[in-house]
């Protein structure tokens, strides 16, 4: 493992540390508060050890559980075309709604309903009132859905054993069998599904009231959505106040004492590029008009980098920055991603907070500073217009210009929520002369030389040893 992932007391980032720290983006987007994925992990690891899982279990409990709500982000649409500027309250509810009850779920929907036409605001709220008293349920089954298969298509992209997957998907099946998204019943359902799910709901609730009051709803919940056996494991060490106070205070110390205690043969981090690459699944999933640019930018990146000669260690730190340059946007509600009207001054200074929230999220991890300050350097200009600095050309390195031209270029060739695509030359024009002294021009003419077909062969990094060609000008095409 390289020294840059190892602390000076002999701490080191493990595979299942690094998953730890980027957790709190998965938290963020699924509306829960900061440290959830954490504490449900540590709650999924004494549930499996009071069960006498294995070793082998247990470390796939582990990964699970911090990658729990890598499907959030494919549903979050669904809030925003539900509710609107209420979107972000909304989810956050969501999961304290009791969703078999016709009741409860349209007290839900009154609460957060918001017409999408004011000057028709009576007549929409009515609708969809009367919508979801007739199926109260649906708004529950499309997320479920969309979680799942979001979850899916982002794990495919780390090559773990088939069970952490499957646990993943099925974390929202009732043991009674009126869950999702496939209605699988009682020991069906995978048994790390069935403790990933009572320790997530254990967290949601008492993050809503109290860790007794929450107990208690679990405790209500056995034989109908929680598997009995896991809710008496749960109760087991319901009056163990030193380790409830420990997940509450400090559930990072005590997540690293249980990979030591629990997680045998723990791995090291292999290569980063699948973990950034199911993340740039997972933030691209969050708008309709953000699918698979990420890897765009990635490719555009490559091609840039290349064509300028840069080294193997440049081309895999551009690569990896620009998987993860919008982990920020994980934070920033729907309606302002997908708002098809001019954004208020106000609506645009919480958007460009994105970079500096992607900063924060990556900077903390060891071996990650580097990369955090090139992947929160995209909205960066030459010439300071940019955010969230307004850093200067002096203060912004060449990866950093190589992000900042693949990046927009990527913007302006796709439709966007406020206008629609434009072809390649006209984004060319628009670097070489409207936007001329923003943009590295260097950068600029690299990238337009893989449109011609005069650069060197693009490139995939996919580890420290061995990189992959790609055919010539298939990302190119794709994006004209």
């Amino acid at each position: 493992m390289s020294s840059d992932f190892i602390q000076p007391d002999g701490w080191r980032l493990t595979f299942g540390r690094l998953l730890a720290a980027l957790s709190p983006a998965l938290d963020l987007v699924a509306g829960q508060p900061t440290g959830h994925a954490l504490r449900t992990c540590l709650v999924s690891l004494r549930i499996g050890t009071v069960l006498k899982l294995s070793s082998s279990k247990l470390r796939q409990l582990y990964y699970a559980s911090l990658l729990k709500d890598a499907g959030a982000a494919a549903a979050s649409s669904r809030f925003f075309d539900a509710f609107g500027e209420n979107e972000t309250d909304a989810k956050r509810a969501f999961w304290n709604v009791e969703w078999s009850s016709g009741a409860e779920s349209l007290k839900y929907y009154t609460q957060f309903n918001q017409p999408s036409d004011a000057s028709n605001g009576i007549i929409s709220r009515v609708k969809n009132r009367v919508k979801s008293a007739s199926n109260p349920r649906t708004l529950w089954s499309d997320v479920i859905r969309d979680r799942a298969s979001g979850a899916h298509d982002a794990l495919s992209e780390i090559h773990f054993d088939a069970s952490i997957p499957a646990c993943v998907r099925a974390i929202d099946e009732y043991w009674e069998g009126s869950g999702g998204p496939s209605a699988t019943s009682g020991d069906s359902i995978p048994l790390l599904a069935r403790i990933l799910s009572v320790a997530e709901y254990l967290d949601v609730y008492s993050n809503a009231t109290n860790i007794e009051t929450a107990y208690q709803r679990i405790a209500k919940g056995a034989w109908r959505q929680f598997d009995p056996n896991v809710v008496n494991a749960l109760q087991s060490f319901e009056n163990d106040e030193e380790f409830w106070l420990q997940v509450k205070d400090s559930p990072k110390d005590l997540l690293s004492e249980y990979e030591i205690a629990y997680i045998k043969d723990i791995e090291a981090i292999p290569n980063l590029d699948p973990v950034c690459r199911a993340f740039s699944k997972i933030i691209d999933a969050k708008s309709e008009f953000g699918k698979a640019h990420s890897l765009r930018v990635s490719q555009y990146c490559l091609q840039i980098g290349q064509a300028l000669g840069l080294k193997q260690d440049s081309l895999r730190l551009i690569s990896r920055a620009a998987l993860l340059h919008d982990l920020g946007k994980l934070a920033v509600p729907n309606y302002l991603l997908d708002k098809k009207t001019t954004l208020t001054d106000d609506e645009k200074a919480r958007l460009y907070k994105h970079p500096l929230r992607t900063l924060q999220l990556l900077a903390h991890i060891p071996g990650f500073r580097r990369l955090a300050a090139v992947a929160s350097s995209n909205s960066e200009r030459l010439d300071g217009s940019g955010y969230h600095r307004g850093a200067k050309a002096n203060a912004l390195d060449l990866e950093m210009r190589i992000l900042q031209v693949a990046d927009v270029f990527d913007a302006l060739t796709n439709d966007a929520p406020r206008r629609p695509a434009m072809s390649s030359d006209k984004a060319f024009v628009y670097f070489e002369k409207t936007a001329h002294d923003r943009f590295d021009q260097n950068c600029v003419a690299a990238l337009k030389s893989s449109f011609s077909g005069s650069a060197p062969l693009p490139v995939i990094v996919e580890s420290d040893r061995d990189v992959v060609p790609v055919r010539h000008g298939a990302m190119a095409q794709s994006a004209a």
